[in-house]
């Protein structure tokens, strides 16, 4: 029953605007780590993104370029 006693004052003498203020200090810094990790995971998704966009170009570059020297073949066969 003592136990149960001091357990109930502790509780009462508890600063809960204290508790309050550490767990919306504790929320927000996990709200902060999450919107960085999704910043952060964003911007590696768009430099994959650009990394394609700049491969699809110089394969059409390579493309073009082997169009061009078959069509030169098929003029001088002509």
């Amino acid at each position: 029953m003592m136990l149960l006693r001091r357990i109930t004052q502790h509780i009462k003498n508890q600063n809960w605007f204290a508790v309050f203020l550490d767990f919306v200090i504790v929320v927000a810094g996990v709200f902060i780590g999450i919107q960085v990790a999704n910043w952060n995971e964003l911007k590696k998704e768009q430099q994959l993104e650009k990394q394609y966009i700049q491969n699809i170009i110089s394969d059409l570059d390579d493309q073009l370029a082997s169009i061009n020297d078959q069509k030169v073949i098929e003029t001088q066969f002509l």
